[in-house]
């Protein structure tokens, strides 16, 4: 197109034609047969939100569980991926079944710690769970092993769910303030994810415990994100984003031990038992205060590894209780221990008391 002109210049009114017209010609020669990028919207089909867990993990999502360091985020996370690999509830929840990919960044040992404890305290035998656990942390942001993963997926067919456990032990030496390195992790993840597969991304908070570490690209992808938070053994996760579904209200949860023993050897864990959180006293007062306080002196602070014998436990309650007489602290002290122990806070075995491990 030849817009040289001598005498003046040429007028808008002009030039549109004959832009709109050479436009027009070259598109007509270009081949049209590919796919087309539109489509009516009347021949899109409306479907409902599709759930893995319902109302709470969609189908085909991505999804950031995110809080504290120690606040159960990976309890969490691996109580999900257990009732989607076996089918069962989620606390009383119903479930899509289907295989679960696990990249477990921080080690297997704990992970088959934690899987054994929800897996027992559930009635559940571990060869029930289709889910399949990495040998160890997998850098997300080579494209060679996001297709090592694709290429697992794919035999193994019908995975519905890919957790990854954390986003900092998957980041490589990679910047999470960088936008550039965040996007790149990010999308390496939508790679991962269909439309039947949901990705979960572990992530730990950042900026006073208010949001995501890093850079905001993260939380801005997200179809969805859960948030923790946790004071001793209480657990609480809000949802704080869902883009195609109303928020599910406040999940509260207690941090509950669970002895284990293999080839003799004991040892502890934990899972998550659901809780009405109006029953959950976030502070002790009273008597189980008194009866926490004298159990952790007894053991010298030295807890959850320090343990006290329980009459040696309900000398030092004695002691500091107010009661005017020996029947009025022995059922002050029956009562107290009761209700920690029933709260998660002690645990009391053949008269051996601790404090219980708070998890991570």
């Amino acid at each position: 197109m030849n817009f040289e002109r001598t005498e003046s210049s040429w007028s808008k009114s002009e030039t549109d034609p004959q832009i709109e017209a050479k436009f027009s010609a070259a598109h007509s020669r270009k081949n049209t047969s590919g796919q087309n990028f539109f489509t009516r919207i009347s021949e899109l089909e409306l479907k409902p939100p599709q759930w893995l867990i319902n109302d709470i993990l969609e189908q085909g999502a991505l999804i950031g569980l995110v809080g504290a360091s120690g606040c159960g985020k990976s309890f969490l996370a691996l109580d999900m991926a257990c009732s989607i690999a076996c089918g069962a509830d989620f606390h009383g929840r119903r479930v899509k079944k289907g295989k679960v990919l696990y990249i477990a960044g921080e080690g297997q040992r704990e992970i088959t710690a934690r899987v054994a404890a929800w897996c027992r305290s559930n009635n559940i035998e571990v060869s029930q769970l289709d889910l399949h656990i990495s040998t160890n942390a997998i850098p997300m942001h080579d494209k060679g092993a996001i297709g090592q993963i694709l290429r697992e997926a794919y035999l193994l067919s019908d995975v519905t769910l890919v957790v990854i456990d954390t986003l900092a032990r998957t980041f490589g030496g990679h910047n999470e303030n960088s936008t550039q390195d965040m996007n790149h992790f990010i999308t390496n993840c939508d790679v991962l994810k269909s439309n039947e597969r949901s990705v979960i991304i572990v992530h730990h908070s950042g900026h006073n415990d208010e949001r995501a570490r890093g850079n905001s690209a993260f939380y801005a992808v997200l179809d969805a994100e859960i948030f923790l938070r946790k004071i001793k053994n209480d657990v609480s996760a809000s949802c704080t984003k869902m883009k195609d579904a109303p928020d599910f209200g406040d999940l509260n949860f207690l941090l509950m031990p669970y002895d284990l023993d293999v080839d003799g050897t004991d040892f502890q864990s934990c899972y998550l038992q659901e809780v009405v959180k109006s029953e959950r006293p976030l502070q002790l007062k009273d008597n189980p205060k008194l009866a926490l306080d004298t159990l952790i002196s007894g053991t010298k602070d030295n807890v959850p590894q320090g343990s006290l014998h329980l009459e040696e436990w309900r000398r030092l309650f004695y002691a500091g209780h107010t009661g005017d007489n020996e029947d009025t602290k022995k059922k002050a002290f029956l009562r107290a221990r009761k209700s920690l122990v029933d709260k998660g806070f002690v645990e009391v075995t053949d008269d051996i008391c601790s404090v219980r491990d708070s998890g991570t």
